[in-house]
C-alpha cells in the first residue's frame, strides 16, 4: 500500500467521503422538516453533480478509441 498513485488514492479519498456522507443523511433526514419530495430531489440532484464530476474528470481514462 506504500506504492499507491495518485487515482488510487483518490478513489480511497471518494469511498471515504461517501461513506461518511451516507452515514449523517439519515440523520439530516430526521432533523429536517421538508417533504419527502424535496428531500429525493436533493439527493438525486446531489449524487448526479458528484458523478458528473467524477465522470468529467477521469473521463480520459475511460475513452475507447
Amino acid at each position: 500500500m506504500t506504492n499507491m498513485n495518485r487515482a488510487d488514492r483518490s478513489t480511497y479519498l471518494f469511498f471515504i467521503v461517501g461513506i461518511i456522507a451516507i452515514s449523517f443523511s439519515s440523520i439530516f433526514v430526521r432533523w429536517s422538516d421538508a417533504d419527502v419530495a424535496v428531500i429525493s430531489i436533493y439527493r438525486l440532484f446531489d449524487q448526479s453533480a458528484h458523478a458528473s464530476i467524477r465522470l468529467a474528470t477521469y473521463h480520459k481514462d475511460y475513452s475507447v478509441e
